[in-house]
């Protein structure tokens, strides 16, 4: 299950969450660039993905195609 990157509580999302999902506890959007494994402040458009074009609103859900959710958000 998806821990959500806001709050970190327990979700219940399993897998790839859909754009439209959120966290039932503080109501953040789940497919993000900040719940993403390949997210990291210290890289390029804080993205380790090179393939990707990440969006401006890292918080924000987006269509990226390389979203794989973090493990430890």
């Amino acid at each position: 299950m998806i821990r959500c990157w806001s709050c970190g509580k327990v979700t219940g999302v399993i897998g790839r969450p859909a754009r439209s999902d959120h966290c039932p506890h503080c109501k953040a959007d789940l497919r993000t660039c900040r719940g993403c494994t390949f997210y990291s402040v210290d890289s390029a458009r804080a993205c380790r993905e090179d393939r990707a074009e990440p969006p401006v609103e890292k918080e924000r859900s987006n269509f990226c195609d390389f979203y794989k959710a973090a493990e430890n958000p």
